[in-house]
């Protein structure tokens, strides 16, 4: 057994707690409360963190952790201009990631982990897009879910991510959950989204999409023609 103390230990469910601690047994928490009555109750070492809060940790919800790296891929493109509306910051996306190599993507998930616990975030709700990178999270140090992103119209594409679904989600180690993610209404087909439902709800995963990020996108939901239809469908082959 270990206690930690800080000057303030900040409880889920109380207000902060001056001169707090925890003492922790096995990688559990076996008792919150004073340092000076963990001391009494417990034979154990004492580490102390003064000037710190000593609390839970922070958890980021919506995350894309393998993109962590872009700011430095946009520069290296050369296309570093401002995207001025939705589509096209995703066109933007779309091209910086195509002369990506998969070490890139392992070192920006990576770092994307390290930035995360540096900052005191130790749990994630992650969406993955290259499915190659599942290995990577195994000494992340974060908890969480990875949610398998789905995306396109093509169905010889998006079949095999279906069928490879169980064999996917046994890469995720321990600490780790699985979800879903169809990207978004206009990026999947009518098709992909029901079967990714299905899929969903036969395993009983939770899913996450990305809805009304902007105003183009409600408006082409909405049936009014845009940059969405004009711009990005032809760009990536989705004119039908």
């Amino acid at each position: 057994m270990e206690i930690f103390a800080a000057s303030y230990m900040l409880p889920i469910n109380g207000s902060p707690v001056a001169g707090g601690a925890i003492a922790v047994a096995d990688g559990k928490i076996a008792a919150v409360g004073k340092l000076a009555d963990l001391r009494r109750m417990y034979p154990a070492g004492v580490r102390e963190f003064p000037g710190c809060v000593l609390m839970p940790g922070l958890v980021n919800a919506h995350s894309h952790l393998e993109l962590t790296h872009f700011p430095a891929w946009l520069h290296k493109s050369g296309l570093g201009y401002a995207p001025r509306s939705y589509v096209d910051w995703i066109v933007q996306v779309i091209k910086v990631k195509r002369g990506i190599s998969f070490e890139d993507l392992c070192r920006s998930l990576h770092e994307g982990c390290k930035i995360s616990l540096q900052s005191g975030t130790t749990m994630v709700g992650d969406i993955l897009s290259d499915r190659r990178l599942l290995p990577v999270y195994a000494d992340c140090g974060l908890s969480g879910r990875v949610y398998l992103e789905f995306i396109g119209h093509d169905p010889e594409r998006f079949q095999p991510l279906l069928a490879s679904l169980e064999a996917d989600i046994s890469k995720l180690p321990a600490g780790l959950l699985p979800g879903l993610s169809p990207h978004a209404p206009f990026t999947v087909s009518q098709q992909l989204l029901a079967e990714v439902v299905a899929a969903a709800e036969r395993r009983a995963l939770p899913i996450v999409t990305h809805l009304a990020e902007s105003g183009e996108e409600v408006r082409f939901l909405a049936g009014t023609p845009g940059k969405i239809s004009e711009i990005l469908y032809p760009f990536v082959g989705w004119e039908q």
